[in-house]
């Protein structure tokens, strides 16, 4: 068996440098998520001296740690990533981005953790879940079908995998709400609880499609004009 499985992640080394080779170079910036944060940002992607370098812009460059890893989709694949360890940074004293040196012996193509992107949004302070009773707290990230809250109730008020009673209600500033057909506890912290939530209605996922989209476009121009 340890055998079988040495020989397995072997390959799966072998497909990651295939697709690195396929991807240096190439003008079509990648999406790269910062592993276990909801950060993420687009990048061109080269290799030097044995390391494969992209470029991360400043504003988040504090969420990504010496050691860290990130996680790219394998497009041809499109239910895998390639996953690679950062070995170190350039932090720049200047300009709006840096670069991040990662190892090319850890790569490897590993399936995707979530099936849909996740976006940070605690810096949107109208973007709030109101759950009733419980009251109104601010969307730390989102996507299409979760959010993770900070919370200030009993954690014995939830139970992971219990849909809560009652619906809750996405409120976008003052004239856009999204009516939620279920909420759903999936992981509960210290300080703050993982929620996965339907919408019963095309327009609510029309709302939230324009709004994930919306925040999507402005991490790619925010790219675009760092790398300019």
């Amino acid at each position: 068996m340890a055998l079988f499985n040495l020989g397995g992640e072997k390959k799966k080394h072998e497909q990651a440098l295939r697709f690195i080779s396929e991807i240096k170079g190439h003008p079509e910036p990648l999406r790269v998520e910062i592993e276990n944060t909801p950060f993420q940002f687009y990048s061109k992607s080269t290799v030097r001296a044995g390391l494969f370098v992209l470029t991360i812009p400043i504003s988040i460059q504090q969420h990504m740690k010496d050691g860290g890893w990130v996680r790219m989709a394998v497009k041809n694949e499109g239910q895998e990533d390639l996953r690679i360890q950062v070995a170190n940074q350039e932090k720049l004293e200047l300009g709006t981005s840096a670069r991040i040196f990662c190892r090319l012996p850890t790569a490897t193509i590993e399936s995707r953790r979530r099936s849909e992107a996740r976006f940070f949004t605690g810096n949107f302070r109208n973007l709030l879940v109101d759950m009733g009773p419980m009251g109104s707290f601010p969307i730390l990230d989102f996507s299409c079908r979760g959010m993770r809250i900070p919370y200030d109730f009993s954690p014995d008020s939830l139970t992971t995998g219990k849909p809560m009673e009652g619906s809750g209600t996405i409120r976008m500033g003052a004239r856009i709400n999204v009516a939620l057909e279920s909420l759903v506890p999936r992981f509960q912290g210290l300080e703050w609880v993982g929620l996965e939530f339907s919408v019963g209605d095309k327009r609510s996922e029309k709302i939230l499609a324009v709004f994930l989209d919306s925040l999507d476009q402005k991490i790619r121009q925010e790219n675009l004009e760092e790398n300019v």
